[in-house]
């Protein structure tokens, strides 16, 4: 009979910190009836409602497009995950979800939560509704072969009744549930285990082997054990279990080999001796069936409730957490003390109410009473050398405790009016002392003495300790003071008020005023060194305690939570590490005899029994399953990976996960991408983006650090690849080269074609050129023979005006003076007829020379080129009776005299042109003198021509060789219709000043 026989059932056990995940999670589903952990360390959770994995921090639902529903059960083998539902079985592997028929093609109906047993050697047995079926790998490695195993017997219908309660033994051994009964296959051959080898008639649910060769079976109301080579079970009804026929409850070996399993109302712990009940007065306050326990490869436990979710028992196995619920008089825990060396000694716990004694046997605190009134939060314990125990009180009270056990207390002192006590000292070599808020008292029975203010000040003092040469250090609002050779002595600490302190083992004192961090003092002579001693996770912190341990380690305790540190790495203790609650008490650090450490805080006490434990680097490696850029995703294996990113602007990314759930707060993930950046960074909480990477190859890796201790965990990755934009690819590069080629072709041809054609656009321009020349120089000939033959004709006409009009005056006036010279030699003077007549003659020689001297230059210039162009108008007005407008620069004076005869006679010449030929109804012309020269402008509003047809008349060639002569342009602008502009511009040259107004 084993040893837990003698216990009537199960003790209760100290508190258990819970945190639940739910909905605000990822985990929609709150109906968790089966948990596992796979070999990467995820936690995968089956509910009433779909399949969830957990990374630490994010549950990820699983199978929703295979339709996963109501999981039944989950197993893992090797790097896989079975999963169970009612419509089938399924095989997790490496991102993938296969499902796995059954041998007639159907899917596997599988019920139980424990109807999956994976073997050693990857066969997998599987309790369905119609039996027993074993699952092995496919010969070529490719899949699944399903067979059953147990044949019908008509004499043993148990077989047939396999649905439930599978386990499968380090040698290969299979047991199950068969009927009411327990079976055995071993080696091919079945044995039924029934009332004669310890099992009783009744449903069992789960089979569980031992890490020692045990077996443990539960099923309803009963619990069986099988000792290592034994062949009866032994119940334990010492467990208290509660019958229940319809749920089924779940089997766990924690990390210190301790079993566990439920009931309704509470979780129950085998630790060897005796059953230990954590129910609703040590935490677990859900009122819903507990579907699923877990023991996390990191020691952890989990709870799968049905209706609450997921919960995470923190700091298991390492923590115990105690509460008002564990007898304590108030949640708010300031003081601990051991009454003596030895674990057996009794362990007071000074609390907001009073003080507590622990009962070891029945693992709960019980209350001390006493007559202490006003405030009893517990500032200082003691006990004196004769082993009685004294509480002071924050109302000023020194309260005795007496008697084995301790008794009831009384107060025997009491400090000032509004006083506290902050620490007892009955057996001080310098004489009983109390320290008190506003006081140092010397304590003698019955009566306390305040000492003189004028040795030890006044106010705040509150910490004292003794140094390893038994020297007494108090600190206060005025630094430090210490007793010496009967008198208080003032030391100065450097930094103002010492509100903590510890006396470290090598003479030091560790102390702090609460704000400003740590401080370490070292004494030479009469005065202090100081160092500044404050790490990187204090900064910003309410120191309120501080200890060294005998190991060493220093412990602070602070407003958000405890630091330790070990000599060479701090560790930063939280709600989330283990602690019942972040906010610590003041000065509530306490080392037990076994080196255990105790923290008060004000909802409870948190006993940290491995502090060893603290120092464990985080466990856990990055997983890499998938990468993604843009819409597409690549799956990453286990093994090596390249992977090829097109060049585009979308983001890299890369999901980041890291199963990590003890200690989790002192880990971070670093991130580097060799080939770009060697440097470790710290990753963002879900996911890596990489963006703007130049085209290359390059590889990621990821690692899990503890940020605390600096390890390093090795690290994951896959390498990939950047493909360079198509214009920097071969192809493209190819393409160019031939483009460049072919531009080259084009061009040379273009460029023969051109030269080709400049060559025949010149040589057409040359023979056009020639022929204009050869016109043009046609056309000077003919000019020039028509200004000869004018020459000639104007002078044949000069000399037949001189011949035939002024020859003949001249004849006929020499015949008329002969006739007077004759009549004057008669001696007949010339009449008055005669003079008369003479003179005429004369009259008409003088007119006859004015009209020829007229014609060649017209006598209007002698008033100057604007009255010349007046009078042009005129005559044109006064020839054709059409109207002409004339506007002249009044600077037209200036003009030279070659240039106003060139203006007068272009001008001329357009008028008599429109009088001709345009059949204008009007005409206007306009001589202005602009920026760069003159400008005269003809125009008409007649009829027009072509200037491409052929002329017979010298006029406009004319009026272009006398434009050209003074350096200026003639041109034209007329076509059929359109009337006709002529513009004739003058360069500007040196004004003529002859000419006057």
């Amino acid at each position: 009979m084993i040893l837990a026989l003698v216990f009537a059932g199960p003790l209760r056990a100290e508190q258990a910190s819970l945190r639940e995940f739910g909905p605000a999670d990822g985990l929609e589903s709150l109906g968790v009836q089966a948990a596992a952990q796979d070999a990467e360390g995820f936690l995968w959770v089956g509910t009433q409602n779909g399949l969830y994995r957990f990374d630490g921090v994010r549950f990820r639902r699983v199978g929703t497009a295979q339709g996963l529903a109501w999981i039944s059960a989950l197993a893992p083998q090797g790097d896989g995950l079975w999963v169970a539902t009612f419509d089938g079985l399924w095989w997790w592997h490496r991102g993938q979800l296969v499902a796995v028929p059954g041998p007639d093609g159907k899917p596997l109906k599988i019920v139980g939560p424990n109807a999956l047993a994976p073997a050693p050697d990857r066969t997998l047995w599987v309790a369905t509704k119609d039996g027993l079926h074993r699952v092995t790998p496919s010969q070529g490695g490719g899949g699944w072969r399903v067979e059953r195993t147990l044949p019908e017997d008509t004499r043993r219908p148990w077989l047939r009744q396999v649905e439930d309660g599978l386990a499968v033994l380090r040698d290969g051994t299979l047991w199950f549930a068969c009927g009411s009964a327990l079976c055995r296959l071993r080696e091919g051959a079945v044995e039924r285990f029934g009332k004669e080898r310890g099992v009783p008639a009744a449903r069992w649910d789960c089979v569980m082997p031992g890490s020692n060769g045990s077996l443990w079976v539960r099923g309803g109301a009963y619990l069986l054990e099988l000792a290592p080579g034994a062949e009866r079970f032994v119940p334990h009804t010492d467990a208290g279990l509660e019958s229940d026929e319809v749920s089924a409850y779940p089997l766990a070996e924690d990390a210190q080999r301790r079993i566990l399993t439920a009931t309704r109302s509470a979780v129950l712990r085998w630790d060897g001796r005796r059953w230990e009940r954590f129910g609703e007065a040590s935490g677990l306050s859900f009122h819903v069936r507990v579907g699923a326990l877990l023991a996390d490869r990191e020691g952890g436990l989990w709870l799968g409730a049905l209706g609450a979710g997921l919960l995470q028992w923190r700091g298991y196995a390492h923590w115990e957490t105690w509460s008002s619920g564990d007898g304590l008089p108030s949640d708010e825990v300031w003081r601990f003390l051991r009454a003596g060396p030895a674990a057996s000694d009794p362990l007071y716990v000074g609390t907001g109410r009073g003080v507590a004694v622990l009962d070891t046997q029945a693992r709960r605190f019980r209350p001390l009473a006493s007559n202490a009134s006003g405030a009893v939060d517990i500032g200082a314990l003691a006990v004196d050398a004769k082993g009685r125990l004294w509480a002071g009180t924050w109302g000023g009270q020194v309260v005795r405790h007496g008697g084995t056990p301790v008794g009831p207390g009384r107060v025997e002192a009491r400090l000032r009016s509004g006083d506290t006590v902050y620490g007892l000292m009955p057996d001080a070599p310098e004489g009983p002392l109390i320290v008190g808020l506003r006081q140092l008292y010397s304590w003698q029975p019955g009566r306390v003495q305040i000492l003189p203010e004028a040795e030890v000040g006044k106010g705040d003092f509150g910490c004292a300790c003794r140094d390893r040469d038994g020297r007494l250090w108090v600190g206060g609002s005025a630094s430090l003071l210490s007793p010496r050779k009967g008198r208080w002595q003032r030391f100065d600490a450097g930094g103002g008020a010492v509100y903590h302190i510890a006396c470290l083992r090598d003479g030091s004192l560790m102390v702090s005023n609460g704000e400003d961090g740590i401080h370490r003092l070292r004494l030479q002579g009469d005065e202090f060194l100081r160092s500044k001693e404050t790490p990187k996770l204090l900064q910003g912190r309410q120191v309120l305690g501080l200890l060294e341990d005998s190991r060493g380690w220093w412990w602070v305790n602070t407003d958000a939570g405890v630091a330790v540190f070990n000599g060479q790495h701090w560790r930063w203790l939280d709600q989330q590490a283990g602690l019942v609650w972040s906010d610590t008490s003041g000065d509530s650090l306490y080392e037990d005899v076994d080196g255990s450490i105790w923290v008060g805080t004000s909802r409870g006490a948190s006993h940290i029994r491995v502090p060893q434990a603290l120092f464990e680097p985080v466990r856990g490696k990055v997983s890499l399953e998938e990468v993604r850029s843009g819409e597409h995703s690549w799956p990453l294996s286990r093994g090596e990976n390249s992977v090829r990113f097109p060049w585009g602007r979308d983001v890299i990314e890369v999901p980041l996960s890291a199963p990590v759930f003890t200690m989790r707060s002192a880990m971070r993930i670093e991130y580097r991408v060799l080939g770009f950046d060697d440097r470790w960074a710290q990753a963002p909480p879900d996911a890596v983006r990489l963006a703007g990477l130049p085209p290359g190859s390059y590889r990621f890796e990821a690692r899990v650090v503890d940020r605390d201790l600096g390890v390093e965990s090795p690290a994951s990755g896959f390498g990939f690849d950047v493909e360079p934009p198509w214009w920097l690819t071969w192809q493209a590069y190819a393409a160019m080269v031939l483009s460049v080629l072919l531009l080259v072709w084009l061009l040379h041809g273009w460029r023969v074609r051109r030269v080709q054609g400049h060559a025949a656009a010149l040589e057409a321009l040359i023979r056009q050129r020639t022929r204009e020349l050869e016109t043009s120089r046609q056309a000077l000939r003919e000019l020039g023979a028509h200004n000869i033959l004018a020459v000639e004709e104007e002078r044949r006409r000069v000399a037949r005006e001189l011949h035939d009009e002024l020859g003949q005056q001249l004849v006929a006036m020499r015949m008329e003076m002969s006739v007077l010279k004759a009549g004057g030699d008669a001696g007949r003077p010339p009449t008055g007829e005669q003079w008369q007549a003479l003179r005429e003659r004369v009259d008409h020689i003088t007119g006859s020379m004015r009209g020829l001297v007229q014609n060649l230059r017209p006598p209007a210039l002698d008033g100057g080129l604007e009255a010349g162009l007046q009078w042009l108008g005129a005559e044109y007005e006064r020839s054709s009776g059409n109207s002409c407008r004339v506007e002249v620069d009044a600077d037209a004076r200036l003009l030279e005299p070659d240039a106003k005869i060139m203006i007068f006679r272009v001008a001329q010449e357009s008028l008599s042109n429109v009088m001709r030929h345009a059949k204008a109804a009007s005409a206007s012309l306009q001589l202005r003198h602009g920026p760069s020269g003159w400008d005269l402008r003809i125009e008409d509003d007649g009829i027009g021509f072509d200037t491409t047809a052929p002329r017979s008349g010298f006029g406009l060639l004319s009026m272009q060789e006398r434009a050209e002569l003074l350096g200026g342009a003639l041109s034209i602008d007329t076509g059929p219709g359109r009337g006709t502009r002529v513009h004739l511009h003058l360069p500007e040259r040196q004004p003529d000043t002859t000419e006057s107004t």
